[in-house]
């Protein structure tokens, strides 16, 4: 019980990791059928998980597929035939693109998993129809989002109009069948849903927000 509520309000411990090249992105992983995580559930709750979010200009959009792609190829090729590959890749394609084309945001002080619980008080407002993260959550095998503008601006209003007032956070918690982690939840939930807008905030025209759970 203890270690559950550590897990969730506990950093995330991975994140230099990506800033050093080092894919988070587990290749044996199951892909994910939709670009959100309105239908990810935490399996293991004593996992974390990274929450990072993104901002690349819309002529970098085909690139980063195209770097996903290269980690794809890469995370598969056999070493002398049938070695798997070295681990961490070095470099690494997707990551490599990343730090060169890709404006990483503020930090999430929490692990990814709250912002699942943070669509579930808000459906819908970590989900979207945008190509790019469609196709990110495909190849990468982990659950992307990309928010254009008028994309940001609807999650926005979503997360705006959903109610993260203690009672109904408890009341979801509850439903859930995981009371014992309230009052401890409650105040990292409302900052995380304050978070997400803050992110979305920075997507201007002439931009895509990407946000990354994995």
């Amino acid at each position: 019980m203890e270690s559950n509520k550590a897990s969730l309000l506990t950093p995330a411990p991975l994140r230099v990791r990506s800033r050093d090249g080092r894919s988070t992105l587990n290749p044996q992983s199951k892909p994910r059928p939709r670009a959100g995580v309105g239908g990810l559930r935490r399996q293991q709750k004593n996992m974390s998980a990274i929450g990072s979010f993104y901002v690349i200009s819309d002529n970098k959009r085909a690139g980063m597929v195209e770097a996903a792609e290269a980690q794809f190829k890469a995370l598969r090729k056999k070493r002398l035939g049938f070695l798997p590959p070295k681990l961490p890749l070095n470099p690494d394609p997707f990551w490599q693109f990343v730090r060169s084309n890709a404006k990483e945001l503020d930090d999430y002080p929490f692990s990814g998993y709250l912002l699942m619980d943070v669509e579930q008080l808000a459906p819908n407002a970590l989900s979207s129809k945008d190509q790019v993260g469609i196709d990110l959550s495909r190849v990468l095998q982990s659950s992307f989002v990309s928010y254009l503008p008028r994309d940001a601006e609807e999650a926005v209003a979503i997360l705006d109009s959903a109610d993260f007032s203690e009672d109904a956070i408890k009341a979801f918690f509850v439903e859930e069948g995981r009371e014992h982690e309230v009052p401890d939840i409650v105040a990292p939930i409302q900052q995380s849903a304050e978070h997400l807008k803050k992110w979305l905030g920075e997507v201007c025209e002439g931009q895509t927000g990407i946000l990354a759970i994995g």
